[in-house]
């Protein structure tokens, strides 16, 4: 019979050994590759990648079913993380510190009504969006706990059921950063 240390030691082993392996964020493209995740999709492309979001499963509110708005948008390479957070918060975390942050407005309440995006950088407005009511997962990512850096770029874009967050973003990546994101289409 095997002593169960070494059993146990080898399975310890083999298993750090496929999480490792699993663990992270694959942000890299051979031609052009698309990978699904739970009804999600990343098309993962040499200069961006491609982040749709379906889902079919209808939220409630007492009797009332609200079905999540579906959408794709172009995003920078470099993501080190994401999280999803029900069918409205979407995070995107990249190297230092900096986060993009898609709320979707189901019911097209919250926003201003506007086709096209209406721009602002104010600090309070930035503040209370990264601190609102987000209830994230265990992820070690989390906007809540990214602290605002001085000298990096902030920028809310909003129209008609979405808002935007960059947050924390270089100087020099914010225009690539906001001209990828501003593509965002809601699909239905």
């Amino acid at each position: 019979m095997c002593n169960p240390k070494i059993v146990i030691g080898m399975f310890m082993v083999v298993f750090f050994s496929i999480m490792t392996s699993c663990r992270g964020y694959a942000d890299t493209a051979d031609g052009n590759t698309s990978i699904q995740m739970n009804n999600r999709y990343f098309q993962f492309y040499p200069d961006s990648n491609i982040f749709k979001y379906e889902s079919n499963i209808a939220l409630s509110r007492d009797e009332e079913k609200i079905l999540p708005k579906a959408f794709k948008v172009k995003l920078p390479k470099g993501m080190i993380s994401y999280e999803i957070i029900g069918s409205t918060d979407f995070c995107f975390f990249y190297e230092k510190k900096q986060v993009v942050y898609i709320k979707i407005d189901l019911e097209n309440k919250a926003f201003v009504n506007n086709e096209s995006f209406i721009y602002t950088s104010k600090l309070d407005e930035v503040e209370r969006l990264v601190q609102s009511k987000l209830v994230l997962g265990e992820n070690k990512y989390d906007i809540t706990k990214v602290r605002l850096i001085k000298d990096r770029k902030q920028l809310i874009m909003k129209k008609t059921g979405v808002s935007i967050l960059l947050y924390n973003i270089k100087p020099d990546k914010l225009s690539l950063f906001r001209d990828y994101v501003s593509g965002i289409t809601l699909l239905n």
